[in-house]
C-alpha cells in the first residue's frame, strides 16, 4: 500500500547495505508469519469443520475468520518477503503485470476487511443471542449464519470493486528497470503519484474503526450481563447454590469466554491501528527519507499481520471452552452418539396399557402446543415417523383382545409395542435422536427395545435407562394387582417374565438390571420393592431427593452409570409426567402427591443433556382430559423435551 513510483529513484549500494539488518529481518519474520499462520488457520478450519461443531454459529464465523486471515497473510507477507529478501530491485509482486496489480491489491484489501468484520460477527452474535429472544430463536440460528456471512462478504467485495478496474497503470522505460516496462500499482496515469489517500482513510474506517467500535460495544454489553449474572449468583442462598453448582460453573466459563472476546478485540486494534494511522497521516512526510520509510513500513506491516497470524489461537481458546459450556443460548452439548442434528419423532396415541381414556390424546396436544416449531428454532431437523403426525395403530388391533389371566389388553399392547420397536430402531439406527411422545408407559416396551437393538448394532454396547416415574413399573404378571401393562414394561425388558404371553411373546430381554436408575419413586408396590432389592436396582426415591438434593442425585446417577467397561454407554431417558408433583402437572392418570418440582424435573433433563450420551427420550402419561390446567401439563412436557435436547436458562 505504498507508492510504486518512488522506485524511479536509483538505489545505491549504501542504501541496500543500510537496509539489510532490519528489512531482511522483517522479511524473514513475514515468512514465519506465513508458516505459523498457515498451520494455525488450516488446523482451525479442520477442527471447526467437525459436524458436532457446525451447530454453533460462532464456529462458522471463526472458520470465515481463518479463511480471510489465510488470504491476507499470503497477499501481504509473501510480498514483503519477496520484496526485501529475494528481489534485488525491491520490486513488489503486483508490479509484474496489470492483472497481478489489480487482483493482488483487491484480494489484499478485501481479505483484511473481511477478517475484521467476521471477527466482529463473533462478538455481535453472542451479544444479540444473550439479549434478544428474536435473535436467539430465529435470526441467530446456525442456518442463518451462512446468509449473514454471504451478506457481509458481498458488501465488502462491492466496496473494493473499484480496485479491479481503476487501479494501476503501465509505464515504459522506468528506472531502475531501464528499458523494461513496469506497472505502477495503487495509482492511475492521470494521478501520477498516489491515487488512494482518500481510500486509505475509508479503509481505516471500514477495516479498523467501525469493527472495533462494534466489538467494543458488544463486549461491554456481554460484560454487563456477566456481571449481573454474577451478582445474582452471589445473592442465592447457600442451599440454592448447592443445587446450582453446575450452572455456576457454566457462568464462570461464560465469563472466561467474555474475557477472551475482550482481549481479542483490543489485541486486534493494538496490532492493526499503527499501520493504518501511518498510511493516512505520515506516509507522505517520509516520502523522501527512503531507508527510514522502508524500515517503518516493514515493522508496522509485521505488527499488523501478527494479528492475522494469531487469530487462530483465540479460536482454539473458544473451542476448548465451548466443549464444556453452552456457547449458544440453546446450550447444545457435544453429542457422543448422535450423528446429526435430526430428531425422529414418534407420536404414540395409545392408551391400552391402562384404563383411563384421554392419554392417547397427549401427542396431539403436544404437537398443537408447537413442539415441532420449538425444536426447529433450536436448529433441529424434525422427522416424523412414516411422515405421520399421529400413530394410533388401530389398523393393527386384533378383533378380540380378551384378558390373559389378570393381564388386560395384552395383544394390543404387544402389537403396538412391536411396531414401535421397529419405528424407533429405524431412527436410532440412522443416528437420529429418538423422541417418543405418549401415550401410556407400556410403550416403554417398544422404545427401549428399539433403541437397545440399534445401540447394540451401532456401537456394540448395552443401553442404560433412566426411568423417571412415581411408580416402578416393574410388576410381573404374577405380582401385578391391577393387570395394567403400563405397570410392567421393565419386568419384560429385564427378563423377569418367563412364560410366553400371547401378543408379548416377541419381547426379548434387552436391559440389564444394573443398567437401570430410577428417579422420583414414591408409590411402589410391595412386590416391586422386593424385586428392586433382589436385583439390586439403583433407585432414588423422593426421600433421597429431599435428603441430598436433585443436583447430588444426578451426580450419583451419572457416576453410577459411568462405571466399568461401558462407562460412556448411551443413555435412554423415559420420563413419566406423573413423576412431577400434581401441583405442577395435574393432567396425568395416576398422580401421587409429594413429587418432583418444576425445576427438579428440568434439572434431570438438563444434567442428562450435558453428558452428551442421550440417544432417546420418552415423555409419557400426558392426559389432557384430566384436570383444569391441562395446558400447563402439556407446556411442561414440551419444556422437558427442550431441556433434554439442550435448552438452558442462560
Amino acid at each position: 500500500m505504498w507508492n510504486r513510483t518512488e522506485f524511479s529513484v536509483p538505489i545505491d549500494e549504501s542504501i541496500i547495505l543500510y537496509r539489510h539488518p532490519i528489512l531482511y529481518g522483517a522479511a524473514i519474520y513475514a515468512l514465519l508469519l506465513i508458516i505459523i499462520g498457515t498451520i494455525g488457520n488450516v488446523l482451525t478450519i479442520v477442527v471447526l469443520l467437525r459436524p458436532n461443531l457446525q451447530r454453533y454459529t460462532t464456529m462458522r464465523y471463526l472458520i470465515a475468520v481463518a479463511v480471510a486471515d489465510l488470504c491476507s497473510l499470503y497477499s501481504w507477507n509473501l510480498n514483503l518477503f519477496y520484496k526485501h529478501l529475494i528481489n534485488h530491485y525491491q520490486n513488489d509482486l503486483e508490479d509484474g503485470s496489470m492483472i497481478a496489480c489489480r487482483i493482488v491489491s483487491f484480494i489484499a484489501f478485501v481479505s483484511l476487511q473481511l477478517s475484521s468484520w467476521y471477527l466482529t460477527l463473533v462478538s455481535v452474535d453472542r451479544c444479540l443471542n444473550i439479549y434478544f429472544l428474536l435473535w436467539h430463536r430465529q435470526i441467530g440460528r446456525t442456518s442463518y449464519s451462512i446468509y449473514i456471512i454471504f451478506s457481509v462478504t458481498t458488501a465488502i467485495i462491492f466496496l473494493n470493486l473499484h480496485l479491479l478496474f481503476l487501479n494501476g497503470y503501465q509505464q515504459s522505460n522506468c528506472i531502475p528497470f531501464e528499458k523494461r516496462t513496469c506497472f505502477i500499482c495503487y495509482a492511475r496515469l492521470e494521478d501520477r503519484f498516489y491515487i488512494f489517500p482518500k481510500w486509505e482513510k475509508i479503509h481505516l474506517v471500514v477495516y479498523n474503526f467501525i469493527p472495533f467500535t462494534i466489538m467494543f460495544i458488544s463486549t461491554c454489553f456481554i460484560i454487563r450481563r456477566s456481571a449481573s449474572s454474577a451478582n445474582a449468583q452471589r445473592r442465592l442462598t447457600i442451599d440454592m447454590r448447592k443445587d446450582s453448582l453446575q450452572c455456576s460453573s457454566r457462568r464462570r466459563k461464560q465469563r472466561q469466554l467474555t474475557r477472551i472476546l475482550l482481549s481479542v478485540t483490543f489485541l486486534f486494534v493494538f496490532l492493526t491501528t499503527p499501520i493504518m494511522i501511518y498510511n493516512v497521516f505520515f506516509r507522505n512526510r517520509l516520502r523522501n527519507r527512503k531507508p527510514l520509510k522502508y524500515i517503518v513500513q516493514a515493522l508496522l506491516l509485521c505488527t499488523q499481520y501478527t494479528s492475522h497470524a494469531i487469530h487462530y489461537s483465540s479460536s482454539y481458546s473458544r473451542y476448548f471452552i465451548v466443549k464444556y459450556i453452552d456457547m449458544e443460548t440453546h446450550g447444545h452439548s457435544e453429542w457422543k452418539y448422535i450423528d446429526r442434528r435430526e430428531i425422529g419423532i414418534t407420536c404414540v396415541a395409545f392408551s391400552g396399557g391402562q384404563p383411563r381414556p384421554g392419554v392417547d390424546l397427549g401427542p396431539e396436544f403436544v404437537l398443537k402446543a408447537g413442539l415441532i416449531g420449538q425444536l426447529n428454532a433450536m436448529d433441529f431437523k424434525t422427522i416424523l415417523t412414516d411422515g405421520k403426525e399421529i400413530h394410533d395403530y388401530k389398523e393393527f388391533f386384533p378383533a378380540s383382545d380378551e384378558p390373559i389371566g389378570i393381564i388386560k389388553r395384552p395383544r394390543a399392547v404387544g402389537i403396538v409395542s412391536k411396531h414401535l420397536t421397529d419405528q424407533v430402531y429405524q431412527h436410532s439406527k440412522a443416528g437420529r435422536m429418538a423422541l417418543q411422545i405418549g401415550g401410556d408407559h407400556s410403550m416403554g416396551l417398544g422404545t427401549v427395545s428399539g433403541i437397545a437393538r440399534a445401540t447394540k448394532e451401532r456401537f456394540g454396547q448395552d443401553i442404560k435407562v433412566i426411568w423417571v416415574d412415581a411408580h416402578a413399573d416393574i410388576n410381573t404378571p404374577e405380582t401385578t394387582e391391577t393387570g395394567n401393562l403400563h405397570g410392567m414394561p421393565l419386568s419384560f425388558l429385564i427378563g423377569l417374565v418367563k412364560e410366553n404371553i400371547e401378543g408379548l411373546d416377541w419381547v426379548v430381554p434387552c436391559l440389564k438390571p444394573e443398567n437401570i436408575v430410577y428417579i422420583g419413586l414414591r408409590d411402589v408396590d410391595k412386590a416391586e420393592k422386593q424385586i428392586l432389592k433382589q436385583y439390586n436396582i439403583k433407585a432414588f426415591s423422593m426421600h433421597e431427593i429431599d435428603r441430598y438434593g436433585i443436583g447430588a442425585v444426578m451426580n450419583m446417577t451419572i457416576e453410577y452409570l459411568s462405571k466399568g467397561d461401558t462407562a460412556q454407554s448411551p443413555i435412554h431417558l423415559s420420563f413419566d409426567i406423573d413423576a412431577l408433583d400434581p401441583t405442577v402437572a395435574a393432567s396425568t392418570g395416576t398422580p401421587v402427591r409429594g413429587g418432583l418440582t418444576f425445576r427438579e424435573g428440568h434439572y434431570i433433563c438438563e444434567a442428562l443433556h450435558e453428558t452428551g450420551r442421550l440417544v432417546g427420550i420418552d415423555i409419557v402419561e400426558l392426559n389432557p382430559t384430566i384436570g383444569h390446567s391441562n395446558e400447563d401439563t402439556i407446556t411442561i412436557g414440551c419444556s422437558l423435551i427442550r431441556a433434554a435436547l439442550g435448552e438452558s436458562l442462560l
